[in-house]
């Protein structure tokens, strides 16, 4: 039921403009209050498929991501994407990328930001990390006093992620945004069955498997223990990410069973600069790069694989709708 604020040029028959429609029709004969303008927020919100979309999912808190996670996971899996220290334009593409994929169990972390909100109100869910991390030093004594206060904020924000995660028995995946999937199997179906953790090297995936082992490990001790040794961590500065500190921690644990991803099968690094990029990622599951890696380089080597899926306006190139 929609309203036409317009006005009409001067009829050709009865020689006088009309005003609004609301000005046309008989109220008393509508069986209901026309002149009522519900909200924006009131109203259901859908994309260009016709699928139902969720503006404004914005997670600050444990409370919160309660809430939001029964709707992301699928197949009690979920997907963690930060954004660290990713660009607009490689998120952007990203997007178009699990659209074309049909993604659907993925939540994006970053630090608060104009674009994290965007995304929000576009029906993307998120977790605002200043925010959430604001919530948890509210009722946990945990110091940030670190040489590197950004990545032990990083740090500390995903591991509480993964605790609500695991308090729902869902599987978490954590990755950052430079990387793009060829398909969504990777994200629903667990590499190895026989370990509860593996991680990627490079790729700085880290995947978190909802057993009971990892349910009783995954403690507030155990978290604490996290912020006490984040800076700890002997790693050379480029493998100082979430995935490797954490790979590093857990050796650590007695009885802990962690795999490290073997890379060469599963991914394509585009930052290795091999010649035919095209042929190596066959049979690939994703691409991925350095955070290191020029945006014109990302954009290039994307291109040579028909992985840039934005226009000049940072738009999709296309709408792809799927089967619900």
């Amino acid at each position: 039921r929609a309203l036409s604020v317009s006005h009409r040029d001067a009829g050709v028959n009865y020689g006088k403009s009309a005003g609004p429609d609301s000005k046309l029709l008989d109220e008393s004969s509508l069986d209901f209050n026309i002149l009522k303008m519900q909200p924006l927020s009131n109203l259901k919100w859908y994309d260009f498929c016709f699928r139902e979309v969720f503006p404004g999912r914005v997670v600050k808190s444990m409370d919160d991501l309660g809430t939001v996670l029964p709707s992301v996971q699928r197949q009690e899996t979920v997907l963690v994407v930060s954004l660290f220290g990713a660009s607009d334009a490689v998120t952007r593409n990203l997007l178009c990328q699990f659209e074309r994929i049909n993604s659907q169990n993925h939540i994006f972390l970053g630090s608060h930001s104009d674009f994290l909100y965007d995304l929000a109100r576009r029906g993307h869910p998120v977790i605002d990390a200043d925010q959430f991390l604001n919530d948890i030093r509210a009722y946990e004594s945990l110091s940030l006093q670190s040489s590197d206060a950004r990545l032990t904020k990083e740090v500390l924000v995903k591991v509480y992620v993964i605790k609500k995660c695991l308090e729902y028995r869902y599987s978490a995946w954590v990755v950052d945004a430079n990387f793009l999937p060829f398909s969504n199997d990777l994200f629903l179906e667990p590499i190895d069955a026989t370990s509860d953790f593996y991680y990627g090297e490079s790729s700085k995936l880290l995947f978190v498997k909802s057993s009971s082992s990892v349910q009783k490990m995954w403690t507030k001790n155990f978290l604490y223990e996290v912020a006490n040794l984040v800076d700890k961590v002997s790693l050379p500065r480029d493998h100082r990410n979430f995935a490797n500190i954490m790979a590093n921690l857990l050796r650590q644990k007695a009885g802990v069973m962690i795999k490290r991803v073997d890379e060469s099968k599963i991914g394509l690094d585009i930052g290795t600069g091999s010649a035919n990029q095209s042929s190596s990622a066959v049979g690939k599951k994703i691409v991925y790069w350095s955070a290191d890696l020029g945006p014109d380089r990302i954009q290039k080597q994307l291109e040579e694989l028909s992985l840039w899926d934005i226009d000049s306006d940072s738009s999709c190139k296309a709408v792809i709708c799927h089967q619900s």
